[in-house]
């Protein structure tokens, strides 16, 4: 484990003083090239859910969310309550929505995800068996479905799964917000992604990849996800009809190898601070993704937690009430 001091970043203010030193310079804008978990969370063990919790403290994480092929007959109080403890860590969730293929009248899906929407407190819909046929009715099905989800719920993830290569116009008509272009349990390390999609975000897609039985092939197939711009991995040494119902036996080694590559891509934690005049404070931060503690102490150098914040792929900003006439501060984050 890391030090947590040297995560840390501690600044200087004074009254005077307009923009406060930096002792670590080079703020970065937060990147959008950190790799995360997508989860086929199609298990019911509470114990199952906590594990995805803690992960999410470290690293970006969404779980699917399937309680019978769709939100199921009536809300499950257990899977309300690992929702909410997932969602508290900064992990997200989705509903899981079958397709058919194109096949499954716009009605039912839709009914679907408002039952969702109903019962738990989610982040968005997993649209599964998508085909890759590119005629319009296709493309105007999914494309409609997710004009749909928004319309409903603007702030909703949407996320269609092939589970193949598809052509660049699903992007290009919005059929979703992130696709999943690899999903199968072998072919991985021969698997090419389609040209079109290195002109694309990586957290647009993700590769699921299940009966992997050793923790020195799990390794490899995260590092090869992230050489072919996929956001989004999970491997797994789960296997048969459902190989998406327990965790991986590796798992531990899984959260601790994103970590790892996210930790490599970008300064674990900064700090920029602008004073407000003599009683307000504007900071930023980037670090790398999880929950960080915003700690500050005075000339006495007791820390003292101010608040928690949950980095994904975006800068932090926020304001602090803080007497410069009277004291020194300094800030850090910690985890």
């Amino acid at each position: 484990m890391i030090d947590p001091m040297r995560r840390s970043i501690q600044l200087s203010c004074r009254s005077l003083i307009a923009v406060v030193m930096l002792l670590l310079t080079g703020l970065l804008h937060a990147g959008t090239n950190n790799v995360g978990l997508l989860v086929p969370a199609y298990f019911t063990s509470a114990t199952d859910w906590n594990r995805l919790a803690l992960a999410a403290r470290r690293v970006p994480l969404i779980a699917i969310l399937n309680p019978n092929s769709g939100p199921g007959t009536q809300a499950s109080a257990s899977y309300q309550k690992s929702i909410n403890s997932l969602r508290s860590a900064g992990g997200q969730v989705v509903g899981y929505v079958s397709t058919r293929y194109a096949a499954r009248p716009t009605a039912e899906v839709e009914g679907d995800v408002a039952t969702y929407y109903q019962w738990y407190a989610l982040d968005g819909i997993f649209l599964d068996e998508m085909t890759n046929a590119s005629d319009e009715r296709v493309l105007s099905y999914y494309a409609t479905l997710n004009q749909h989800i928004h319309a409903q719920h603007p702030r909703s993830l949407v996320i269609a799964n092939p589970g193949t290569q598809l052509p660049e116009v699903y992007r290009l008509r919005n059929t979703a917000d992130l696709w999943v272009t690899f999903e199968y349990d072998q072919g991985y390390p021969a698997y090419q992604p389609d040209a079109w999609v290195s002109k694309y975000p990586a957290k647009q897609f993700g590769h699921l990849v299940y009966n992997i039985p050793t923790v020195q092939t799990m390794t490899n197939d995260v590092r090869l996800a992230c050489e072919r711009r996929a956001g989004w991995i999970f491997v797994t040494n789960d296997s048969g009809a459902n190989p998406w119902d327990t965790l991986p036996t590796y798992w531990d080694t899984l959260v601790n190898e994103v970590e790892r590559i996210n930790l490599s891509r970008r300064p674990q934690a900064q700090i920029n601070i602008e004073g407000l005049g003599t009683n307000q404070l504007r900071l930023a931060a980037v670090a790398a993704p999880g929950l960080w503690t915003v700690e500050n102490t005075g000339e006495a150098g007791m820390w003292q937690p101010r608040r928690e914040l949950y980095f994904r792929d975006a800068e932090i900003q926020w304001e602090e009430p803080i007497d410069l006439s009277k004291q020194v501060t300094f800030f850090r984050l910690r985890r």
